[in-house]
């Protein structure tokens, strides 16, 4: 439940400030555009480059095992990726890097992910590259490296522990309509809601 859901935000805590400082602010990190050759190495071990393949548009979703809002999008994230398959290529993002690959297996499966890779960004390459922010979020990037559209998947969430009882707008699936169509995308940026992606410095420093 919706309750259930925003509950465990308690255990989320800092998290849920740091978030609401970076709402707060509204800004996004000036990027424009990601490096083709940019590769990780999935949960399985094998090399990957989500931004280089014969897809119309590659699609990265940033999420984390304990972030509550991202848990509740994975089955929207896998029915995307799936309506959109061999037409746009997708990839997962776990932007923890202190998260074991054998604890994001097991998340990936518990959650009922599909067929596409999924990486645990110790580095933080695609967080960087990306200028992503928050979990949930959505990158869609064009063939030749340009960022089309970055933000939520949906407005169900309005802010923190609001939430629509369904989606009024799919921010992300009209980008990857508007792209596929070779047309420009209305809203390129959008605000996404849910945990704040931890800089990797405060990692580093501990």
């Amino acid at each position: 439940t919706g309750d259930s859901i925003y509950g465990e935000y308690n255990l989320n805590m800092r998290r849920a400030v740091l978030g609401l400082m970076l709402l707060g602010r509204a800004v996004f990190a000036d990027v424009d555009r990601v490096d083709p050759s940019i590769g990780l190495t999935d949960l399985s071990g094998k090399l990957q480059h989500p931004f280089r393949n014969s897809a119309k548009a590659s699609l990265v979703f940033f999420i984390t095992n304990d972030c509550p809002i991202s848990n509740a999008y994975a089955r929207e994230i896998r029915r995307i990726c799936e309506a959109y398959e061999g037409r746009v290529s997708c990839a997962l993002d776990y932007t923890d890097p202190t998260l074991k690959i054998e604890e994001a297996r097991k998340h990936f499966a518990e959650f009922g992910h599909g067929a596409y890779p999924a990486f645990v960004d110790t580095k933080h390459t695609l967080v960087k590259a990306a200028g992503a922010e928050i979990t949930p979020e959505a990158l869609l990037v064009r063939p030749d490296g340009k960022i089309a559209y970055r933000g939520r998947i949906d407005d169900k969430n309005v802010a923190l522990g609001v939430a629509r009882p369904k989606a009024t707008r799919a921010d992300l699936i009209a980008a990857i309509d508007a792209v596929l169509a070779g047309k420009p995308v209305e809203v390129a940026r959008t605000q996404a809601v849910g945990c704040f992606i931890t800089p990797l410095e405060f990692f580093q420093r501990r």
